[in-house]
């Protein structure tokens, strides 16, 4: 069936008009959905996959990545993700970076020092307990075997662009952090050299949440 444009000299919009309204309306969608790339004859454009779309790194992720999450009154009063950064998770996050970026720059933003190390993604609508890093407030253990560990280092983290690239649950109201224990990640560098018990206690007034990996 074929369409005709009305004859009537009130109509508003001539052929040539809607012909590319339809094409910018097809463009939208495509970039919309599919995402959209150009480049100059010679040249490559790529949009990298993200963090759920890159099998490599997601199969390891999805291995050290736990989470809690404390509903009251229907209110989301505490979420709280974590990534037990061992050897393997280190080696997933460092592939996917040079896949990223093209190199080995020495600030991918999880310098542990060649420490055990868990990287922690924070929300509550309670603002003074965003501050994991604040002694008062929270209190975090590691239970490693039968070692009761406390951090080196609670290290806070700003740069969210360079973390939401590899942990989708990174949002503009969560605050991230590095959490550091004095365990060498050459003694864990293999998933059979964990202990059997292995496990990250968070304290404080809000909630006592127990991440276990082992």
């Amino acid at each position: 069936m074929k369409f005709k444009l009305p004859v009537n000299s009130s109509w508003p919009f001539t052929a040539p008009f809607l012909v590319a309204l339809v094409a910018l309306c097809f463009g939208f969608l495509s970039f919309t959905v599919g995402g959209c790339t150009t480049a100059s004859q010679g040249s490559i454009v790529t949009i990298p996959p993200e963090a759920r779309g890159d099998d490599d790194y997601i199969k390891v992720l999805q291995k050290w990545q736990k989470s809690a999450r404390v509903f009251d009154q229907f209110q989301n009063r505490i979420q709280l993700n974590s990534v037990l950064f061992t050897e393997e998770m280190r080696q997933a996050y460092l592939n996917r970076w040079v896949r990223l970026r093209g190199d080995t720059a020495s600030t991918i933003g999880m310098d542990s020092g060649g420490k055990l190390a868990i990287f922690v993604s924070l929300y509550t609508p309670d603002e003074d307990f965003l501050r994991l890093d604040n002694s008062s407030l929270w209190t975090v253990r590691l239970q490693y075997g039968d070692k009761t560990l406390t951090p080196t280092t609670v290290l806070r983290l700003y740069e969210k662009p360079v973390y939401e690239g590899f942990f989708d649950f990174v949002n503009k109201w969560s605050s991230e952090y590095l959490v550091v224990f004095d365990v060498s990640l050459a003694e864990s560098s293999e998933a059979v050299n964990l202990p059997e018990s292995l496990s990250a206690q968070f304290y404080s007034s809000l909630a006592y949440l127990n991440l276990q990996w082992r």
